[in-house]
């Protein structure tokens, strides 16, 4: 089972190189001192693919706790609905026979526009080092004293 969860670790940095989300990774000792990267978490889910099939999902987080609203960010925003009122939503839509269309943001950080000065670095997630030496094995990683 512990290749099933390696595997879907292998395909998010896939999924993430092939967007340019993630660079050769940089020993914390390279950046500024008032750089602060963020913790990366792995949210690892099951889905259902069908009749006794399943796939295991990982998705790479960045943990913006520590973030300061002025420094790290302008402003939030997390749009968050009840229940009851999705269904009053769907009840006053189809009484007025409106369409709804859902949309599914797949990339929020477009790394092309955001200004070198102002992007956001991440530590390096489980495995993910395992995975960039194997996916690149002609590109040199500076060695990081401490490992990280």
């Amino acid at each position: 089972m512990k290749h099933h969860w390696v595997q879907a670790l292998y395909h998010q940095y896939a999924k993430n190189a092939s967007m340019s989300l993630l660079s050769v990774p940089i020993p914390i000792e390279m950046l500024p001192k008032e750089i602060q990267p963020l913790q990366t978490i792995m949210a690892l889910g099951v889905k259902e693919k069908g009749k006794n099939l399943w796939e295991f999902v990982a998705r790479q987080c960045a943990h913006g706790g520590a973030m300061v609203q002025g420094r790290d960010f302008d402003f939030s925003f997390s749009p968050v609905i009840t229940q009851p009122a999705l269904r009053a939503f769907y009840a006053t839509s189809a009484a007025f026979g409106l369409t709804l269309a859902v949309m599914d943001v797949r990339n929020c950080f477009q790394n092309n526009m955001i200004d070198p000065d102002k992007r956001v670095f991440v530590r390096t997630p489980p495995r993910y080092m395992e995975w960039f030496k194997r996916t690149f094995p002609d590109v040199t990683v500076p060695h990081s004293p401490s490992g990280t």
